[in-house]
C-alpha cells in the first residue's frame, strides 16, 4: 500500500497491466468452484427422451444411472444422424457432467444449429451458457480422476449407540462403488494398513493429514465421514455424513448427507412392530436396506469417471 501511495498514473497502469492475469485466474478458479457439473439425478429432466426405441431406451439407461451405456446409444444415433440435435443436447449433457466442458460445448453447438425452431432458443441458450462456462472451467485445477484411480473406503466414525453402524454403511458403500467398475482397494488391506499406523477409529483421522491417509491406504481418492443415525426404533433410519477427497491435493469433491428412512410397520400393535425390529436385528437383516439405497446414493454421486 505504501508503494503505490505516491506512485504516477502511469505507474499504477503498469501494476495494474502486470497482475491483471493474476487476478483473473483467481477471480476465474474460485468462480468455477461454486458452478459445479450438473448433478445427475438433476440432469435427468434436461434430457431428450426422444420417440423412437434407441432414444427412449438410452433415457432408461441415463434414468437408472447408467449413463455411459446411455451414451453409446447417443453416439451411434449421432453416427447414423448428424443433424439430430436431440441427440447432440444429450452428448452435451452427458460430456458436462463428465467434466469435458469443451466436449459438451462441440455437442451443443450442434443442437443449437440443427434444431427445429420450437426448441431453437432453448438450445441457444444452452448454448451460450457454456460458451461463458468453458473458459471458467479451464481456469480450475482439477484433481487427476480418472478410470483406474485406486479408491479407499475408510473407516466411518461412528456418532451412534450402534457397534454395527459403521461397517454395515460402510460395507454397503463398497458394493455399490463396486457396481460402478470403482478401482477399490480392499478393505482388508485398507484396515491392516491403518491399524498398523495406530488408526482403529474414523474418529482419529482428524490427527492426520489428507495427504497422509491416502499413503497409508494406498489410494488417490478417499471416501470418509460419520454415521449420524442407525436406529431401527421409532423406525428404522440410516443417516450419514460422507465426503470424498483427493489425498494428494486436499480437494473435496463433495461433501453431503445421506439419508435413507423406511416407511412404518404396517401394524397397529406397538408391540409387535418393536419385537418384530428387533428380531430383525438380532438377524443382521434390520437397517440392510436402508443402509444400501445410503451406499447406491454415495455411488450415484462420484464422478462419471468411474462408470
Amino acid at each position: 500500500k505504501e508503494g503505490l501511495a505516491g506512485a504516477s498514473r502511469k505507474d499504477l497502469d503498469e501494476w495494474v497491466a502486470r497482475i491483471e492475469p493474476e487476478l483473473y485466474g483467481y477471480f476465474a478458479r474460485n468462480l468455477s468452484r461454486s458452478l459445479p457439473a450438473l448433478a445427475k439425478t438433476e440432469s435427468i429432466l434436461q434430457l431428450h427422451s426422444g420417440k423412437d426405441e434407441p432414444m427412449k431406451l438410452a433415457h432408461a439407461f441415463a434414468s437408472s444411472g447408467s449413463w455411459t451405456e446411455a451414451a453409446k446409444i447417443w453416439q451411434e444415433e449421432a453416427r447414423r444422424d448428424s443433424a439430430n440435435f436431440r441427440v447432440h443436447h444429450n452428448l452435451s449433457v452427458f460430456a458436462e457432467i463428465a467434466g469435458d466442458w469443451e466436449e459438451a460445448l462441440r455437442h451443443q453447438a450442434s443442437a443449437a444449429e440443427n434444431a427445429r425452431s420450437f426448441y431453437k432458443w432453448e438450445e441457444i441458450q444452452r448454448f451460450e451458457a457454456l460458451k461463458g462456462l468453458v473458459p471458467l472451467r479451464q481456469a480450475q485445477l482439477k484433481p487427476p480422476f480418472k478410470p483406474g484411480s485406486p479408491v479407499a473406503v475408510l473407516l466411518l466414525e461412528n456418532m451412534t449407540n450402534d457397534l454395527d453402524a459403521p461397517s454395515s454403511v460402510r460395507n454397503s458403500i463398497v458394493v455399490a462403488l463396486k457396481g460402478l467398475g470403482a478401482s477399490l482397494v480392499p478393505i482388508h488391506e485398507i484396515d491392516e494398513r491403518l491399524d498398523k499406523a495406530g488408526f482403529t477409529d474414523g474418529g482419529q483421522f482428524r490427527a492426520s493429514t489428507l495427504k497422509e491417509l491416502g499413503k497409508i491406504a494406498g489410494a488417490d481418492f478417499l471416501v470418509m465421514g460419520e454415521v449420524d443415525e442407525y436406529r431401527i426404533l421409532p423406525r428404522e433410519e440410516v443417516k450419514a455424513s460422507l465426503r470424498v477427497v483427493h489425498a494428494p491435493s486436499g480437494t473435496i469433491l463433495f461433501a453431503k448427507t445421506f439419508q435413507d428412512v423406511a416407511p412404518p410397520e404396517l401394524s397397529n400393535d406397538i408391540g409387535s412392530t418393536a419385537w418384530l425390529l428387533l428380531l430383525k436385528k438380532a438377524t443382521r437383516t434390520a437397517l440392510k436396506e436402508e443402509s444400501d439405497a445410503v451406499g447406491r446414493r454415495v455411488a450415484s454421486s462420484f464422478p462419471l469417471a468411474f462408470q
